[in-house]
């Protein structure tokens, strides 16, 4: 984020979660749980597909309830 637009990093923390997919998943679950119904997800992998699947293991492990 901070090559993207600048600041240090450190201000995007409490707003950026990284890691796999059970981090970023238990890094969303508390907006979950305080109501929010859409997320956007930006991931970072080698090819389009790869991202997809990165991104819907998370979703999948919100919807479960697993995070």
């Amino acid at each position: 984020m901070s090559r993207l637009y600048n600041p240090p990093a450190e201000m995007f923390a409490h707003i950026s979660a990284a890691g796999t997919a059970q981090d970023v998943a238990g890094f969303l679950a508390p907006c979950i749980q305080a109501g929010a119904r859409t997320l956007t997800l930006i991931p970072v992998a080698d090819t389009v597909h790869e991202g997809i699947e990165q991104a819907a293991e998370v979703r999948d492990l919100l919807r479960a309830g697993a995070a």
